[in-house]
């Protein structure tokens, strides 16, 4: 009770069977007190192995309650079923548009949530990498188009753009 938002992880999702009922049920009783549900998925092969249609039924059901649904391109076609553009971060400014496309798909799918993100992401070098974004936000499309950043540690890279995505929704 009281809680503006809670953000669910794809990864705590898919590490056994009891994480994901368990973020599911997180999920479930956050709709039931009126929290912001926010999903990113998070996809990760290796916990996806033989656990296919378990995942995307429970994946399915979150981003069904969810109110903000956030991934990239692998995420929405692997995790969802979500036809999106080749994964593999090549050339993105000029894909911008098939990721609008995407997310038009996703939202068609999922009409209950209010935002959709994903991050435009292409490597470079090891420091060096193109980033960006993309957000539907209701029928207002936001768009930074990718743009060459240093990088000390890609690790937590999409934990941190959600972090400054969620405080943004909340202020």
């Amino acid at each position: 009770e009281g809680v503006q938002v809670i953000h669910l992880s794809g990864l705590i999702g898919a590490l056994s069977p009891d994480t994901g009922k368990f973020c599911l049920e997180l999920a479930k009783a956050a709709k039931k007190h009126g929290t912001c549900i926010s999903f990113d998925l998070n996809y990760r092969a290796s916990f996806w192995k033989n656990r296919e249609k378990e995942l995307r039924d429970i994946f399915t059901e979150i981003a069904g309650i969810s109110d903000i649904l956030v991934g990239n391109e692998e995420d929405f076609q692997l995790c969802l079923g979500i036809e999106g553009p080749e994964a593999g971060g090549k050339d993105l400014a000029a894909k911008i548009d098939s990721f609008k496309e995407m997310i038009t798909r996703v939202k068609k799918a999922y009409p209950d949530a209010s935002v959709f993100a994903t991050t435009l992401r292409q490597v470079i070098s090891v420091n060096s990498h193109l980033w960006g974004a993309i957000m539907l936000e209701g029928d207002n499309w936001h768009v930074v188009e990718p743009r060459e950043i240093t990088v000390l540690d890609r690790i937590g890279g999409g934990d941190g753009f959600v972090g400054g995505l969620l405080y943004g929704i909340l202020k």
